[in-house]
């Protein structure tokens, strides 16, 4: 496998759904683990995209979707002349996690969200999967960090 062998997309909500349980279920089992039980709000979602408020980029080997990138898009709350665009969801899966292909992949959905008039990108990523030293080395620098009750 080489990076060529790789597509990368946009794709609607909608269209990719089906295919996107497997992975919902690897991504979140990794994260928080089987005995928590997954039931993502697809309702949610389709409202998001109704409103142009989310941004799906895919990423595929040989036709198979492995991976994506999720946004959130909104005008910032606390400086409204911005507009955001807050990762959700960013997930590619474990036999396809080598080389610079995650690098390359934000590389290409972030000159596409600049170009739709965002003006700040925020990636979050979980302490138990951290995948931080990547955004750093891409040029993302740590502004906040969130602390979850349990």
């Amino acid at each position: 496998m080489s990076l060529d062998d790789y597509e990368f997309g946009i794709e609607k909500f909608t269209d990719i759904l089906e295919e996107l349980y497997p992975l919902w279920r690897e991504h979140h089992n990794e994260l928080v683990g089987e005995q928590v039980g997954l039931y993502p709000s697809i309702e949610g979602y389709i409202e998001l995209e109704k409103k142009s408020a989310l941004a799906i980029f895919t990423l595929r080997y040989e036709g198979k979707l492995i991976g994506y990138s999720f946004f959130l898009v909104y005008p910032h709350l606390h400086r409204q002349q911005i507009t955001v665009a807050v990762n959700d969801l960013f997930f590619i899966t474990h036999s396809h996690r080598k080389g610079w292909l995650a690098s390359k992949f934000i590389k290409y959905f972030e000159p596409i969200l600049f170009a739709n008039g965002i003006s700040q990108i925020i990636m979050r990523t979980k302490s138990r999967s951290s995948f931080a030293p990547l955004l750093k080395w891409c040029g993302y620098a740590e502004e906040e960090i969130s602390l979850e009750s349990r």
